[in-house]
């Protein structure tokens, strides 16, 4: 019984854009930290953007997720989200996560439609509804321990004071994912993909 979610699959190029942040804030913080802070940073081939989390799956579901959710998705076109900042949850006095995001108000709308049409394509599976508004980003790295210390850390060291550019996040295909917990972390595997409607060219 797999544990499942769909998601955003990001390219080589920006991969390799988030371990260079990841480097640039290790640094920038590394300063500021005490002993007590224990940080789980994201492998850059396992970041993705998650737009529902199923929870564990029977092997029988897999298929009939996908026929729920082409005729939800065939209308929604491709997009690119360029990502400009640092964030994290819930908030920085004692933040448990770190995330890249972006800001433009109609990317984050366009991903959020497309997020609440899996949403409602898949209640009739038996799938709750998401209750909070949905907020497209990359966990950078969870704080396992000394989250108030790390929070301090990240105000010391203006990291979330400004924008900056990351890179672009391009939204082609929706993936539904395995998830494997190991104890080295968890690993991600495609169960399936689904293209999204490419963009009109213009002549």
């Amino acid at each position: 019984m797999p544990r499942a979610f769909l998601a955003v699959l990001l390219d080589d190029a920006l991969k390799g854009s988030l371990r260079v942040v990841q480097d640039s804030v290790k640094q920038r913080l590394a300063a500021h930290l005490d002993r007590s802070v224990r940080v789980q940073w994201v492998r850059p081939e396992a970041l993705h953007v998650t737009l529902k989390f199923l929870g564990a799956i029977e092997d029988g579901q897999v298929e009939l997720i996908k026929e729920r959710i082409r005729p939800a998705v065939q209308e929604v076109h491709a997009m690119a989200v360029v990502l400009t900042h640092l964030g994290v949850f819930p908030d920085v006095r004692a933040p448990r996560v770190l995330w890249v995001g972006c800001r433009s108000s109609s990317e984050v709308a366009a991903l959020a439609d497309l997020a609440n049409a899996v949403d409602r394509a898949l209640t009739s599976l038996g799938f709750e509804p998401d209750g909070r508004p949905f907020q497209p980003h990359l966990t950078l790295a969870r704080i396992k321990d000394g989250a108030r210390s790390f929070g301090q850390a990240l105000l010391r060291s203006g990291l979330l004071d400004r924008d900056a550019p990351i890179g672009t996040c391009q939204v082609g295909h929706l993936h539904l994912m395995q998830s494997d917990l190991r104890p080295s972390g968890p690993v991600y595997s495609p169960l399936w993909s689904l293209a999204l409607r490419p963009n009109e060219t213009p002549p």
